[in-house]
């Protein structure tokens, strides 16, 4: 069966069997510092250490053919010291639920893991941040960004390119290019009308920037709203949603120390799901919101 650790707990002998796993829900810690060898991993809320300072040796239960061999829902997941390349097994990937998750190196080291697919149903909630060099995937980068959809950070500053390494966008785009492949960078005041881009992020060079929307509405259809840096923002008049249809998300990343505000009706009615990532503020201003789907507040 499945063992559910919510204190901190450390394991330091290894795990065998056929069947079952480890799962793991609370907001303690969990050390893996012991060799397993099969089953699955299911990590929701804390921290989770994958211990390869006195050995590099495997430390994740392997799975084959399971695309949720790994699955994170909010958890701080730490590789710690050590030089190893963990893999989930042949076939097995990685599974994203409700919460929002990190992947980091602590410790020094250089120890990698691969994640085979990454797996995440809309409005699911699942959200995740990489620090750059630490994993990869098999999902491939579509529309510019990780899996074509906006639920991916690296080093909480750039939207995640996969296909191998999980890397940082370097290449982004403006509103004088749009389309729903577009992933737009902000970084000063602007009035645009209404359009469809695919991503957005906002990167203030100043205090006291907006966006003003004088008519229509801004459709993010891959679903990433990224906010980064000191100043505060706000995205004004008009409207903002996601993508149309049910099951889409609006993915705010809020990793900023300025504020965000969104004054902009927020226009997706019961078909979606707002997801606030990060520890940042989100102010929603507006009192015409349409938007009664779910919430996901997640920092």
């Amino acid at each position: 069966g499945t063992t559910v650790f919510s204190p901190t707990s450390l394991i330091t002998g290894a795990t065998t069997g056929t069947t079952g796993g480890i799962g793991k829900s609370g907001p303690g810690a969990l050390v893996l510092a012991g060799t397993n060898t099969s089953g699955k991993l299911v990590l929701t809320g804390g921290s989770t250490v994958l211990d390869y300072s006195s050995e590099n040796a495997n430390r994740l239960p392997v799975s084959t053919n399971n695309t949720s061999a790994l699955t994170l829902g909010g958890v701080d997941l730490q590789l710690k010291g050590g030089s190893y390349a963990q893999e989930l097994g042949t076939n097995s990937g990685t599974a994203l639920v409700a919460g929002h998750s990190r992947i980091r190196r602590t410790d020094g080291g250089t120890s990698t893991i691969a994640l085979g697919p990454i797996s995440r149903a809309t409005s699911s909630g699942g959200a995740i941040d990489f620090e750059s060099g630490v994993a990869s995937t098999t999902t491939a980068t579509a529309n510019g960004i990780l899996g074509g959809v906006g639920y991916a950070t690296v080093d909480q500053a750039d939207w995640a390119v996969g296909g191998g390494a999980i890397t940082a966008l370097t290449a982004y785009d403006s509103f004088t290019a749009l389309g729903t492949d577009k992933n737009v960078l902000v970084t000063a005041s602007e009035t645009v009308a209404g359009t469809m881009i695919g991503t957005l992020k906002i990167a203030p060079d100043a205090p006291g920037q907006s966006r003003t929307l004088s008519s229509g509405t801004l459709t993010v259809y891959r679903s990433g709203l990224l906010f980064t840096g000191p100043h505060d923002f706000t995205i004004a008049g008009g409207s903002i949603k996601c993508r149309d249809g049910y099951q889409y998300d609006l993915i705010v990343h809020q990793h900023g120390s300025g504020v965000l505000t969104l004054a902009s009706q927020y226009a997706n009615g019961s078909s979606s799901a707002l997801v606030k990532a990060g520890d940042g503020t989100l102010v929603l201003a507006n009192t015409n919101n349409t938007h009664s789907g779910v919430n996901f507040l997640l920092g």
